[in-house]
């Protein structure tokens, strides 16, 4: 009864709007809209914030800094990111987890868990809640960003605030991510759920300083939000 309610709402709808391309495929694919009727067009960010935006330079010799931005729930994949650095050589690289962990499908303890994973290893720390505003400056301390998601994301947040930020990204090879990621060669992507993969993918951009810079340089723009605004307003008036 609930998919053909979708179903039935989809009918009354003139045009979808998606951020992603894969996104859209999901909705064709599964034979909820027609291809004619859903257009992809990329959410738009606010660029003010970022003017003037100055990323602290990695020392030469120094370990790689990678960053995680976001919600702490199993989903999202921190425990693995944990796992994952535990078998990296702090000396190789560091890791700051920025964000905080909220009650999800009862696993009320996962902010335990991950204090349990970091324990003893110096080279990760568990930061904090953080606000929008504080981005830029928790990305001017980073080489890379890590999106280790389980499930698939569509268009995400984290990728193009450190698309913003000028850094190369890490991350699960599904979804949105891959589109994002992988399809842009703006970062590396690894087989999702699996520590093992993501740690060789950071081990070797620590042992590789040049192929961070190729990785750099492909990040691409992000779109202004005021251009997303008049991309919608011609799809209203068409």
């Amino acid at each position: 009864a609930r998919e053909r309610a979708v179903r039935a709402m989809c009918e009354q709808v003139d045009l979808f709007v998606s951020p992603s391309h894969f996104l859209r495929g999901v909705f064709v694919g599964e034979g909820l809209v027609d291809p004619a009727r859903i257009v992809v067009s990329d959410n738009g960010f606010d660029l003010a914030p970022w003017k003037g935006f100055a990323r602290a330079p990695r020392t030469a010799g120094a370990p790689l800094r990678a960053a995680y931005l976001g919600t702490w729930i199993p989903s999202k994949g921190v425990h693995l990111l944990l796992e994952a650095f535990r078998g990296i050589d702090p000396a190789r690289a560091t890791l700051d987890v920025h964000g905080h962990a909220v009650p999800f499908d009862g696993f009320d303890d996962y902010e335990g868990a991950l204090r349990r994973l970091a324990a003893g290893a110096p080279h990760i720390r568990l930061g904090a809640r953080y606000a929008p505003a504080d981005v830029p400056r928790l990305l001017a301390a980073a080489d890379v960003l890590v999106v280790p998601s389980l499930w698939y994301e569509n268009s995400p947040l984290t990728i193009h605030e450190a698309f913003l930020a000028g850094l190369p990204v890490v991350a699960a090879d599904h979804g949105g991510q891959r589109e994002f990621v992988g399809d842009t060669g703006a970062g590396l992507v690894f087989a999702p759920a699996d520590a093992r993969a993501l740690r060789a993918a950071i081990e070797r951009l620590a042992a590789d300083p040049a192929l961070l810079d190729r990785l750099r340089a492909r990040v691409p723009a992000v779109k202004d939000v005021r251009d997303h605004a008049r991309e919608l307003e011609a799809m209203y008036a068409a």
